[in-house]
């Protein structure tokens, strides 16, 4: 009898096994999500939940933990690009952490894990709103922050319109002033495998081709959530919110960090930004495209860094 039950169990593990492996070869996109996930989690970050303004909004924390036992009393809150979630700051969470600063990385209204409400606009305005939000359901009366990309718009906006809640500024990549955009729009929300080809190589400093079944789960996972990138886009295109105009009223230190071989976000309209804004200053990290913050996440930690932590003006 014990002999059948223990066939039995063996037989399940390998079913369990089969399905499993059959999960990874249609999910590998998912299954990278997971690992970074973990990786986050074993370096220290929490994954929590909150509620902004109704909705449910998704973020990790990590509290301080410098060797040097120093402790930096304004916190350094992380805002993600469009399409993109907090997973991605991977790298400078816990490089932050270790310097001593207490950070909070959110996803955003209708990415990552926050909540899609159906009559939600996802805008600059909308989003940014968010971030405040969320910095008042902490308890955070003012931060560094941080984006990356449509990140880096939303952090500038925030700085410019509630200069009492921002002391710094980094902007990654970032959007937010007029430039001719390297790709159609419709590849930031692609429906097909040639408009996610178009998206793959205008993020990464040289052409690159996925696997194919990356490119499978890749489009399934983007699909489901382009009406959310598409209702951005529609902000970000209406140029309400473009602040060509009003960088030049920004109070607070600016820290641009640019890969040199951005092909989204070209280094040319890194220079035009700093050139706009009084206190500016401007980092290239060469062989980097526009995902620099992960490809490059050791060499982008170091100027974030120094920055951050450089005596007040």
């Amino acid at each position: 009898m014990s002999g059948r039950r223990n066939l039995r169990v063996l037989l399940c593990g390998l079913v369990a096994l089969v399905v499993a492996a059959v999960w990874l070869v249609l999910h590998p996109v998912e299954l990278g999500i997971k690992m970074t996930d973990f990786a986050l989690w074993r370096g220290g970050a929490t994954s929590r939940y909150t509620t902004v303004d109704g909705h449910r909004i998704h973020y990790y924390e990590e509290t301080p933990r410098a060797r040097s036992g120093t402790v930096h009393a304004t916190p350094v809150v992380l805002v993600h690009g469009l399409g993109a979630r907090v997973e991605d700051w991977v790298v400078l969470m816990p490089a932050l952490a270790r310097r001593g600063y207490h950070v909070y990385a959110l996803d955003l209204l209708g990415y990552g894990r926050s909540e899609q409400p159906k009559d939600a606009t996802f805008s600059i305005d909308e989003e940014e709103d968010v971030v405040r939000g969320f910095m008042d359901d902490r308890g955070v009366r003012q931060a560094d922050v941080v984006g990356w990309s449509l990140g880096g718009w939303i952090a500038m906006k925030l700085a410019l319109d509630t200069p009492e809640r921002v002391r710094r500024v980094v902007g990654l990549g970032a959007a937010g002033i007029y430039f001719p955009p390297p790709i159609p729009l419709s590849d930031f929300a692609p429906h097909t495998v040639a408009e996610l080809r178009e998206l793959v190589n205008a993020l990464e400093p040289k052409d690159k081709r996925l696997p194919p079944q990356v490119e499978r789960d890749a489009l399934r996972r983007m699909e489901r959530n382009a009406w959310v990138v598409e209702r951005t886009e529609e902000s970000m295109v209406s140029g309400k919110d473009l602040l060509d105009f009003r960088l030049g009223g920004m109070k607070q230190p600016v820290l641009l960090v640019w890969g040199e071989a951005d092909r989204m976000t070209p280094v040319a309209t890194g220079l035009r930004m700093q050139s706009l804004i009084q206190n500016a200053q401007l980092v290239a990290i060469p062989k980097c495209g526009h995902l620099a913050p992960v490809e490059c996440g050791g060499r982008v930690k170091l100027p974030v860094a120094a920055f951050l932590g450089a005596p007040s003006l």
